[in-house]
This record gives structure tokens, C-alpha cells and sequence, in this order.
């Protein structure tokens, strides 16, 4: 199912196409923590790589082709590129699944003392990565991929998931960071998820998600097995429920 059209879209989405780099924010020519050396309409509208990107496509090619039912959703959006490639998949293959976009929309939100996990690096991060809701949705507009069936869930997600707005999901991709941010997004999707469906963590690099996920896992006896199969250069990791 090979697509010009997607393939391209990989390439513009992580600014490959412009800058020549398959992670810009791992390039000193354009990022030196925690701040951009490029103005910010220059930036990626997503940080995933290539390698990551196909990782996404196969697993949504296999959803497609298996027909498991159920709409698509991202946790964690920043300037929206994974999610624009996502609603371009499912432009190329003509689908009326919604694609649901939760994210504060005003940063990584830091964490509260609702769960016993300190060990988190992500509230020391001086860079909290922040795109406005206003500023996603202009970019699904310059793709020409805004319409009635993307919905942007503004807030903490520990609001926003609960009670869900959606009743069955087919594909979850989480990249939340936080400990807590992970538990609570997977305790609002996990009951949608249908069978065959697929959560991504695109965070798996860091100890704050894998602890999260496991503990999930843990806690509900769910016999699923963390797959690594197509896991990427940054450590995603993948459930198939």
C-alpha cells in the first residue's frame, strides 16, 4: 500500500523536506536546549523521524486492513505534525474515523502529588513545549486536513478523558512524557480500546513512561505483552490489545 502521497507528507511534517535532518531537535544547527535556533514558524510540526512515521503508517495500515473498528486518537500534540499525518492516512484511504487530539495546548503540565512516582526528569525540563490549540489548528488547515471529524480536547487530560467524549478507539499514540500524565491518559482510553487496537508510547526512552505503563498493566492484570518489533531510534514501544 505504498503512497507518494503519505511519503511526502512524512518528509514535510518533520521538516526533512526543508532542513535535510531527520530530528531537528537533535541537530545543534537548529536546537540547543531548551531553546530553537530557528524562528518559530520553522520549526517541525512534529518531532518524529522517518523510521517513526513508518512505524506509525504500518500499524495504521494494519487497523485499515484488519478493520478493526474504532477512531484514532492522539495524547500529547504539540504543534500537531503526528496527528496531521495521521488524518492523512486516513484522507488517503478514505475513512470516516474521527481523529481526537487531547492536549493541554499550553505546555507540559507538571506533575501533582497525586501518585507515589518522584523519579520523573520531565518537570526539570526547562523547555515545556508549548503550541496553542490555535496554532494546531492552523496547520491542519495549511494541509487542508481540518473537517467535522477532527476534535481538539483542550485541558489536563485527567479533565478532558473523563468522561470520554469517544465510545471505541482503534488506535491510541500517547506522548504525554509524565509519569502522571501517562497514567491518566491510558485510565482514559484504555476501557475504548477495541479489539486489535494499538497504543503507541512514543516516550518509551524514558523511565517515567515505561514505569507508568507497566504499572498500568500491573494494576489491571492486563495480559497484553509490550511489543518491540518495530520499536524506533527514540524508544517507542507499542500495546496491541
Amino acid at each position: 500500500m505504498n503512497s507518494l502521497y503519505l511519503d511526502l507528507m512524512k518528509k514535510v511534517v518533520n521538516n526533512y523536506i526543508y532542513l535535510g535532518t531527520n530530528s531537528a531537535s537533535c541537530d545543534k544547527r537548529y536546537y540547543s536546549y531548551p531553546s530553537w535556533l530557528i524562528p518559530r514558524t520553522c520549526l517541525p510540526h512534529t518531532l518524529c523521524n522517518d523510521q517513526q512515521l513508518s512505524v506509525l503508517e504500518k500499524i495504521m495500515e494494519y487497523i485499515h486492513l484488519e478493520k478493526i473498528d474504532g477512531d484514532f486518537i492522539e495524547v500529547g500534540v504539540w504543534r500537531g505534525g503526528a496527528g496531521i499525518f495521521m488524518k492523512a492516512f486516513l484522507k488517503e484511504y478514505n475513512s470516516e474515523r474521527k481523529l481526537w487530539l487531547a492536549d493541554t495546548f499550553s505546555g507540559i503540565p507538571m506533575s501533582s502529588n497525586k501518585f507515589e512516582y518522584k523519579e520523573s526528569v520531565v518537570d526539570s525540563w526547562e523547555d515545556r513545549w508549548e503550541a496553542s490549540k490555535h496554532e494546531v489548528i492552523t496547520h491542519f488547515e495549511r494541509y487542508g486536513l481540518l473537517d467535522d471529524r477532527v476534535h481538539l480536547l483542550e485541558g489536563d487530560v485527567s479533565k478532558t478523558l473523563f468522561p470520554a467524549p469517544f465510545t471505541k478507539i482503534a488506535l491510541a499514540r500517547l506522548d504525554v512524557d509524565s509519569y502522571e500524565s501517562y497514567s491518566d491518559s491510558l485510565d482514559g482510553v484504555f476501557p475504548h480500546m477495541t479489539k486489535g487496537g494499538c497504543i503507541i508510547f512514543d516516550d518509551w526512552h524514558l523511565e517515567s513512561c515505561q514505569k507508568a505503563v507497566k504499572d498500568f498493566i500491573k494494576r489491571h492484570n492486563i495480559q497484553s505483552k509490550i511489543q518491540h518489533e518495530f520499536m524506533g531510534i527514540r524508544g517507542e514501544a507499542f500495546l496491541i490489545v
